[in-house]
């Protein structure tokens, strides 16, 4: 019973883990600016093409931080999410529509993710 509560806790725990701080002090304002590098993103994260190591590590956490809002996010990992998600609604529609299809086909988790970046 003891080891059933411990593994509950841990679960519980491990849940709420925020994701890995290792790139973010990774500047993205140059690649919102350069089309090309832009494309570079959208297309590993849209399964369009090869991903290079950072973008695979946002990649890997972004089903998780759409469905939860990005809850697990630091501050800075809102921030960028937020400037691309600006960047890719007013300048790349077609781009946010294919993000949002892949990411959020029913079209459920989109508006709190909105809400938790706004700020940030």
């Amino acid at each position: 019973m003891k080891l059933l509560l411990l593994s509950l806790s841990l679960l519980a725990l491990s849940q709420g883990a925020p994701y890995s701080a290792e790139h973010d002090d990774f500047d993205v304002e140059p690649v919102l600016r350069d089309p090309a590098l832009l494309k570079s993103f959208s297309d590993c994260f849209l399964d369009k093409g090869p991903c290079d190591d950072i973008q695979s590590h946002f990649k890997k956490n972004i089903p998780d931080a759409v469905q939860t809002a990005c809850s697990s996010c630091t501050d800075k990992q809102k921030h960028l999410m937020r400037r691309v998600l600006e960047v890719l609604t007013v300048q790349y529609p077609e781009v946010a529509e294919q993000f949002t299809t892949k990411y959020d086909p029913e079209k459920k988790y989109i508006p709190a993710l909105l809400a938790a970046v706004d700020k940030a």
